[in-house]
């Protein structure tokens, strides 16, 4: 319980096992408020101050002071609640996982996935995508042997929104594909 008394017009925290003085005056010791009945607080104007509500949804409580005239009561300052920070994704799956997990939400089927993580088979839905990549400066070439031949697949890869765009996923969708391969 939090507890104050008015000084000179001022509302003032008053804290248990603290000396104080309290509106009448009179020095207390630290073990007053402990020791005291509620009539002895109210004969020396010192009066318990319940916690605060709760802060509205979506606020946090930035600051809190006691005020009013007669009797006190909490004067809140509330702020925006930051934004809950973001999923953790991981920035490598290795090429097991990427082959699985792109099995398991249906993007390429369970054999293809073995064979690519076995023998760096490519499946026919990334050949597809791969062969509209332009073959300018060995782009194309450069991304199927990626494909082919990575043990590791990096989220922040400068292929990956592209080839994520082509497969029809957007960086959300790639985001899913690095957090859920990454728990396989």
């Amino acid at each position: 319980m939090t507890y104050v008394t008015k000084i000179d017009g001022a509302w003032v925290l008053v804290y248990p096992g603290v000396p104080f003085v309290d509106a009448t005056g009179i020095s207390r010791p630290g073990n007053w408020l402990d020791l005291s009945s509620d009539k002895e607080k109210a004969d020396a104007r010192v009066y318990a101050l319940p916690e605060p509500a709760a802060p509205p949804a979506g606020k946090v409580e930035v600051s809190r002071v006691p005020s009013g005239k007669d009797r006190p009561v909490w004067s809140v300052t509330y702020e925006d609640a930051p934004a809950p920070p973001a999923p953790y994704v991981p920035d490598v799956i290795s090429d097991r996982q990427f082959a699985q997990v792109l099995a398991l939400d249906g993007v390429i089927s369970q054999d293809e996935a073995l064979a690519w993580a076995a023998r760096g088979d490519l499946p026919a839905r990334l050949t597809d995508a791969l062969e509209q990549i332009p073959e300018d400066d060995g782009a194309r070439f450069g991304a199927k042997m990626m494909l082919s031949a990575a043990t590791t697949y990096e989220r922040n890869h400068p292929l990956v929104p592209t080839l994520g765009a082509l497969l029809g996923m957007d960086d959300a969708a790639l985001d899913n594909i690095w957090r859920t391969g990454a728990t396989l």
